[in-house]
C-alpha cells in the first residue's frame, strides 16, 4: 500500500473515531433536539467543527475524497451510524450533506471549476449546508424549468426538504423544457422567489424541518445547473438506499444503548425470582435477541459499503442496487424492533416524559415509511427469481431520487 493510501485510510479511521465521540456529546442532548423540533445546529456545527464534512470533499479543493462517488464509504456508513445513534434528525441531514457534496463535485458534473471551489469553500470553511430537494410526493405535477437568457427560470413545489430549516442552497431536480432526463439545479434558499411553507410537524425526525418548497419563477444563472451524468444518477440510489438504512440502524443503537442503561441503573427485572437484570434469563434473552438484529443489519450495511467503494464507471450496478435493498430493509426492521421492544424491557417508569425514549421509535418509524420498504423487497425478490432488475422499482426510485 503506498504511503498516501495508508494516511488517507488513517484519515477515515480518525473520523470514524470522532463521530463516535460525537455521539455520546449528541445523546446527552437528543431528548431537547426532539422536543424543540428546530434545526439541530448546535450539532451540525460540532460535525462541521470536527471536519467530518472533508470525508465528502475531493482533495484538490481541501478535502479528503478522490471525487469518485463510493469514496471512504464505509467511514462514511460508520460515521453515519455514529452520528444518528447519538440523535436522529442530525444523522440525516449529515447524510444527506454528504450525498449532495459528492453529486455536486463529481468529475462528471458539468458545473464550472469557479463554481465547485465555491462550494467546496463553503462546505469546509463556512459550514454550508444544502437540501436535496426533489420529492414530489402530494404535490400537483412536476417541477420544471424554462431556458431565458443567462440562465434557466424554475417553477414547482417539492416536499421532504430535509435540513431547509438551516441550509443555504437547495439542489433541486427538475425536468428542463427541451431537454431529456434530469436536470438539476442549486437556488438560494433566501431567494425572494422561493417559499418555505413552514408545515414540517410531524411525530419523528423533529429536527430535520423537512418542510414544503415552492420554486416560483425562480431564476438560476448559468453555470449553476447541470443535466444529471448517468453514472452520477444511477449511483445515487443505492448508496441513498444505504445510508437510509445507516442512519436507521444508528437511531436503533441509540435505543439500544439507551435502553441497556436504564435496565442497569434501575435493576429492572423481568423473571420473577431474578434479584438483578444481568442475572435475569429472560433479560438476557431478549437483550440477546436484540443485538442479534443490530449486529446482522450492521454486518449487510459494511458489506453494500465495500461494495460501493469497488464501484467503477461502466460497471453494472444492479447488485450493489440490490444488496442496498437487502440493508435498507433489515436495518429499518432492526431498529424497529429495537424501539418497539425496548419498553417491555425497561418497564412503565421509562415512560415518563424526562427520559424521552419514545423518540426512537417516533423516528424510527417516521422515515421506515419513507417509501414502502415492500418495494425493496419486491425488487429482491424478482432479482432472486428472474435474475435481473424490476424496472418499476428503479423507474420510482430514479423519479423520486429516493
Amino acid at each position: 500500500m503506498a504511503s498516501s493510501d495508508s494516511k488517507i485510510l488513517s484519515e477515515l479511521r480518525g473520523l470514524v473515531l470522532r463521530s463516535a465521540e460525537l455521539r455520546q456529546e449528541f445523546a446527552r442532548t437528543a431528548a431537547e433536539v426532539d422536543a424543540r423540533g428546530v434545526d439541530p445546529a448546535d450539532n451540525l456545527r460540532r460535525l462541521w467543527e470536527t471536519g467530518l464534512n472533508g470525508i465528502s470533499v475531493p482533495r484538490a479543493y481541501g478535502g479528503l475524497s478522490d471525487g469518485t462517488m463510493g469514496f471512504g464509504f464505509e467511514a462514511l456508513t460508520e460515521t453515519v451510524i455514529n452520528v444518528s445513534a447519538g440523535e436522529g434528525s442530525t444523522g440525516q441531514i449529515y447524510f444527506t450533506q454528504a450525498l449532495v457534496a459528492r453529486e455536486l463535485l463529481h468529475p462528471q458534473v458539468t458545473l464550472p471549476e469557479t463554481t465547485r471551489q465555491q462550494l467546496a469553500h463553503e462546505i469546509l470553511q463556512e459550514n454550508v449546508r444544502f437540501v436535496s430537494s426533489n420529492a414530489e410526493a402530494g404535490t400537483s405535477g412536476r417541477v420544471t424549468s424554462r431556458q431565458v437568457d443567462g440562465g434557466i427560470v424554475l417553477n414547482g413545489t417539492k416536499t421532504f426538504n430535509t435540513a431547509s430549516g438551516g441550509a443555504r442552497y437547495a439542489l433541486v431536480g427538475h425536468l428542463l423544457e427541451g431537454m431529456a432526463g434530469m436536470h438539476m439545479a442549486l437556488v438560494r434558499l433566501d431567494d425572494r422567489a422561493v417559499k418555505q411553507h413552514h408545515d414540517w410537524d410531524n411525530m419523528g425526525q423533529r429536527a430535520t424541518e423537512s418542510q414544503t418548497i415552492t420554486y416560483e419563477e425562480v431564476f438560476v444563472p448559468d453555470g449553476w445547473h447541470f443535466h444529471m451524468p448517468p453514472l452520477v444518477g444511477s449511483l445515487l440510489i443505492p448508496l441513498a438506499f444505504s445510508m437510509h438504512g445507516a442512519m436507521l440502524l444508528g437511531i436503533g443503537r441509540g435505543a439500544f444503548d439507551e435502553m441497556l442503561a436504564y435496565v442497569r441503573k434501575s435493576q429492572r427485572t423481568i423473571f420473577p425470582s431474578s434479584k438483578s437484570s444481568d442475572e435475569d434469563p429472560l433479560m438476557r434473552l431478549r437483550v440477546g435477541d436484540l443485538s442479534i438484529a443490530l449486529a446482522a443489519a450492521h454486518a449487510l450495511q459494511r458489506e453494500v459499503a465495500r461494495q460501493a467503494e469497488d464501484v467503477e464507471e461502466g460497471m453494472d450496478i444492479t447488485e450493489l442496487l440490490i444488496h442496498a435493498s437487502r440493508a435498507k430493509v433489515a436495518s429499518i426492521e432492526a431498529a424497529l424492533k429495537v424501539t418497539n421492544e425496548m419498553y417491555e424491557l425497561t418497564g412503565a417508569r421509562s415512560t415518563a416524559s424526562t427520559y424521552r425514549f419514545d423518540r426512537f421509535w417516533r423516528d424510527a418509524r417516521t422515515f421506515s415509511v419513507q417509501t414502502p420498504i415492500d418495494l425493496r423487497r419486491l425488487a429482491v425478490g424478482v432479482h432472486e427469481l428472474q435474475g435481473q432488475m424490476w424496472s418499476t422499482t428503479w423507474d420510482q426510485a430514479m423519479r423520486g431520487r429516493v
